[in-house]
Order: C-alpha cells, then sequence, then structure tokens
C-alpha cells in the first residue's frame, strides 16, 4: 500500500496532464488556418515561378536583339568597308 499514490496525488497527476495536453493543443495549428497557409505559400511560389519566366523570356529576347545588332553591324559597317576596299583595290589594279 506504501508504493500506491494516494488519491490527492492522483488528481495532482491528472491535472498536471490536463495543463499539458491543454499547453500542446495551443501549439497546435486549425486545419483551416493550416489550408489557408498553404493556399498561400502556392500562389506566392507560382507568382515567383512566373517571375522567373518573364526574366528568362526577357534575357532570351534581349541576346536576340544583341545577335540582330551584330548582324546589323556587320552589314551596315563592316560590309560596306570591305566593298569599298575591293573596289579601290580593283581600281587600283586597272579592272
Amino acid at each position: 500500500m506504501a508504493d500506491e499514490p494516494s488519491n490527492s496525488e492522483l488528481w495532482r497527476l491528472i491535472t498536471d496532464m490536463r495543463v499539458d495536453i491543454g499547453q500542446r493543443l495551443d501549439q497546435l495549428v486549425r486545419r483551416d488556418v493550416y489550408d489557408a497557409r498553404e493556399t498561400a505559400r502556392d500562389r506566392a511560389m507560382e507568382a515567383l515561378a512566373k517571375d522567373v519566366k518573364e526574366i528568362e523570356d526577357d534575357r532570351e529576347k534581349e541576346a536576340d536583339r544583341r545577335a540582330s545588332d551584330r548582324r546589323l553591324i556587320f552589314t551596315a559597317l563592316i560590309a560596306p568597308v570591305i566593298m569599298l576596299a575591293v573596289t579601290i583595290y580593283l581600281a587600283s589594279q586597272g579592272v
């Protein structure tokens, strides 16, 4: 009988367990709040993915624009200079 807890000790243990369970339940998030947070996070991730895709598309367009600029520079500047040099050379040769 000496090893068994008294009624007051049992009551104190039960009360302590109730308080502990109550504190643990207070730390849990309700399902609707969790779902709302998940939905908001998913929307934010989709928006970020969309922004990244737009940036990648802009960079690709910029690279295409630079390539067309290089072609334009070649056709507008370098090709006429080469043609002029060839014309001068041919003129000097008497052709």
